[in-house]
């Protein structure tokens, strides 16, 4: 009889350690897969930043919507406070209700000024003008965009080329400089 109890007794111990070890186990593997799902989804990078895909961002003041951002791949550096963007679309709103639309390779964003530089294959659209450059900058407190490269300006009966142009989002008005040639043919 004493035999049989020490037997139970082991047979006890025995299913107790199995228990703990499985449960002690399964625990392990799900935090290490909730660890490394969190990680594949928000990459560290260098200079402590992270990288994100297919973002949407808004800048708004005082309630207004004035650029909205869209990007297929972002980086944030957090030590320089600039984020990098690939494959950019952003939409300013003009104070006249209208819009003009950007599209590009790549560009930053100054994290504090909200000012952004804009590279590559450049296209902006404005009712019915569209402007052809490889680089460009907005500053975000004038509310400007300017070119800093030579630049295509098409329209229906309008083509103007410049070394420069400046946008004013505030006035509507579109200045070029620098070796400005075009033609200009009736409606």
């Amino acid at each position: 009889m004493i035999y049989l109890m020490r037997i139970k007794i082991m047979l006890g111990i025995f299913i107790l350690f199995f228990a703990v070890g499985v449960v002690t186990t399964f625990l392990s593997y799900q935090h290490h897969f909730r660890a490394s799902f969190l990680l594949s989804d928000t990459k560290v990078v260098e200079e402590s930043g992270i990288v994100l895909k297919n973002i949407h961002h808004e800048a708004t003041s005082n309630g207004k919507r004035e650029w909205v951002l869209d990007a297929h791949r972002v980086k944030y550096l957090n030590e320089r406070r600039i984020t990098l963007f690939e494959g950019i679309s952003v939409v300013f709103f003009l104070n006249n209700g209208g819009k003009v639309q950007l599209t590009a390779k790549e560009g930053s964003l100054q994290n504090q000024t909200h000012d952004i530089d804009i590279r590559g294959d450049i296209i902006v659209r404005t009712g019915l003008l569209q402007m052809k450059t490889e680089a460009m900058h907005y500053n975000h407190r004038r509310h400007t965009i300017i070119t800093t490269s030579p630049v295509l300006l098409e329209g229906k009966g309008i083509k103007l080329k410049g070394k420069r142009m400046t946008f004013d989002l505030e006035t509507d008005l579109i200045t070029l400089e620098g070796g400005v040639q075009g033609s200009l043919s009736p409606l």
